[in-house]
């Protein structure tokens, strides 16, 4: 492929007030392996408007081995920060859109697994695994994730972990929805509307992702509050899609199976000392719960407190 029609891959990073987890997490894109017929592009959006990133972008921007653009987006919200992120890959006349999130820092060799999976499988959004690590020398070593065959469709696709052909955007109208600004559920959102319109979804398993865990995720309150929230998050855009009355049919049951499960699930914890069951016990206790909450058009806007730094 010669260089006057190599594809052009916009690597795209959203971030408000973590500059530690977003040094970390530029210093592994600066150390990806790029496809030779590939130009890549970074762009870091910070969603705060006082520009707090500024700094250390621009300071890394003389020895960065790539094109880095930075700016910033004042509106806030994941929707409107990612949003963001597509005009600006869309400025640079990016065919393909790449998403990572701050706290995250991929493989080396994720983004060219990534771009030869879309050529493999001709596909049109290819996504991957995240494996959760406590530090980054665990990188490697971790396991985890999402488990499925390669080239198969997953069931969803988010943005720590996904590229996509920028016509998604461009010709097809997808943008993600303001609604889900501060409560999350905008990239589930985006893609579903993205099969929809018969785009071709591919699962990954080499294109490897490592979500940095602060301590405080770590602890069953953040858990129970985690699966508390996805689950009212769940609710909320069935049904915004499907309308109120369906939402009850689809969840209530689920929402039954999930409050009688959850103590059956403790007393065993219990009884084996097993820790895995007892957090299982807490997921099932949250989602339930917030399966009830979301029926009930309770709202938690998560999203409004930054964790991390």
């Amino acid at each position: 492929m010669s260089a006057d029609v190599m594809e052009r891959i916009a690597v795209c990073i959203p971030t408000c007030r973590r500059p530690h987890m977003l040094a970390t997490c530029l210093k592994t894109v600066a150390g990806l392996e790029i496809p030779n017929d590939r130009e890549v592009e970074v762009i870091v959006a910070d969603n705060d408007d006082a520009a707090s990133a500024r700094a250390l972008v621009e300071g890394l921007r003389p020895s960065f081995p790539r094109t880095l653009h930075y700016v910033v987006e004042p509106e806030q919200g994941l929707a409107s920060i990612r949003n963001r992120l597509l005009r600006e890959a869309l400025a640079v006349k990016a065919d393909w859109i790449a998403f990572l999130d701050d706290d995250e820092i991929p493989a080396a060799g994720w983004l060219a697994t990534l771009a030869g999976a879309a050529a493999e499988y001709a596909a049109d959004v290819v996504t991957g695994p995240v494996v959760q690590i406590r530090e980054p020398d665990q990188m490697g070593s971790a396991t985890g994730g999402r488990r499925q065959a390669a080239g198969t469709e997953p069931k969803f696709v988010a943005t720590n972990n996904v590229m996509f052909r920028s016509t998604l955007v461009s010709e097809q109208g997808l943008w993600f929805d303001r609604y889900y600004d501060f409560i999350a559920g905008e990239d589930f959102d985006f893609f579903i509307r993205s099969k929809q319109q018969r785009n071709h979804h591919v699962w990954v398993p080499g294109a490897v992702v490592y979500e940095l865990v602060p301590p405080e995720r770590a602890t069953l309150r953040y858990l129970f509050f985690r699966h508390f929230t996805g689950a009212i998050n769940n609710v909320l855009r069935y049904r915004r899609t499907r309308g109120h009355l369906p939402a009850w049919g689809h969840f209530l049951l689920k929402l039954t199976g999930k409050l009688l499960g959850a103590p059956l699930f403790a007393a065993a914890a219990t009884l084996t000392l097993n820790r895995e069951t007892g957090r299982k016990a807490v997921k099932m206790l949250a989602s339930g719960l917030g399966y009830g909450a979301g029926l009930c058009n309770i709202v938690v806007e998560r999203y409004r407190d930054i964790d991390g730094n």
